[in-house]
């Protein structure tokens, strides 16, 4: 049976991955930061691990037994740089390091995001090949993250994935949206002219699995076709005000006040924000970098090549998605 290890399991993603593959018949074992996690992990053909990305002992063993490395643990809303790049630098670096260790190593597919690639340029989509230009701490942080891995491309087979906004069971960034517009209203940062790409997590995980399979291999030096990167994603961007309509609709209501909030009231709110994050320790997701990216302009990402090489489609189209989620979120009492 396929061995297949998660990070950052505890996780919105995470969750979803874990459940994809289980019901894959893959054995998986779960890693997690924290016991109170874990606890929401056990299942039958799951093993928890409860384990810092940054100590290689709590889960060297299982790093090397793994036939499949699914790396998702990463700092999404970091508060300050430092942070940033000693989880999501230094903890992909350390888990690469100590699956090149293993006899036999597994196949590692890192989890990375659009962030990396960096906003449209000319309102075209973002494609593997293009030059990157991060703008945010976290891209720069992902970025950074997938150099170190180049370095180790020769002695390890790995993959990079970079999804665009993901949404799906278990997230509760979109819920807000969900609520704002059971009210009526659609609160849109800076740009109703924006358009962006999303991916639902279990399009997301389908497409990992894939790229696991199928995907091609990073090359390290200068390869200026990025073979073994992947974007995956619904392959049709929209801006935020279709997305507000399309969440409207599953709420059976209509269409919500659109209401564009200035660049600078935007900033304020995420300053606010951050600073809340730093008294009270809670992690917050619209902050000061989060307000970087939403500056830059649109996002959205050319998703041919996963559709090609590795053979991704979306299962649904995304109003379906839209109100799958929205059912799942009725289901648990979060609307």
């Amino acid at each position: 049976m396929t061995l297949a290890l998660v990070t950052g399991a505890g996780g919105f993603v995470g969750r979803n991955l874990v459940e994809a593959l289980r019901s894959s018949g893959r054995e998986v074992v779960a890693m997690v930061h924290s016991q109170r996690s874990a606890c929401d992990l056990q299942g039958a053909g799951v093993q928890v691990l409860v384990a810092d990305i940054m100590e290689t002992d709590g889960y060297r063993q299982a790093a090397q037994q793994a036939d499949e490395i699914y790396h998702l643990a990463s700092v999404v809303a970091p508060k300050q740089a430092s942070i940033a790049f000693d989880v999501n630098v230094g903890g992909t670096q350390r888990l690469a390091r100590c699956i090149r260790e293993s006899p036999s190593p597994g196949r590692l597919i890192y989890v990375s995001s659009l962030s990396a690639s960096g906003p449209c340029v000319h309102d075209k989509p973002r494609r593997e090949t293009d030059q990157d230009a991060p703008v945010s701490i976290y891209g720069k942080s992902k970025l950074a993250a997938e150099a170190e891995l180049l370095k180790l491309a020769d002695d390890l087979p790995i993959s990079i994935v970079r999804p665009p906004g993901i949404f799906g069971p278990w997230d509760r960034n979109l819920l807000a949206m969900y609520q704002s517009i059971r009210w009526g209203i659609n609160a849109i940062g800076i740009s109703r002219q924006y358009r962006y790409s999303f991916v639902h997590v279990d399009d997301l995980t389908t497409g990992l699995m894939q790229v696991c399979e199928m995907g091609k291999r990073i090359k390290s030096g200068d390869d200026s076709d990025r073979e073994g990167f992947y974007f995956i994603s619904d392959p049709h961007p929209i801006p935020f005000e279709t997305l507000g309509n399309m969440i409207a609709k599953s709420l059976d209501r209509d269409p919500p006040f659109h209401l564009t909030v200035p660049s600078t009231i935007c900033s304020g709110v995420a300053f606010c924000s951050d600073m809340t994050s730093r008294l009270t320790g809670k992690r917050v997701y619209l902050n000061v970098d989060k307000m970087r990216e939403a500056r830059a302009g649109s996002w959205f990402c050319d998703v041919m090549r996963a559709e090609k090489e590795v053979h991704f489609r979306v299962a649904m189209d995304l109003e379906q998605r839209i109100v799958q989620t929205q059912q799942w979120y009725a289901q648990q009492g979060w609307l």
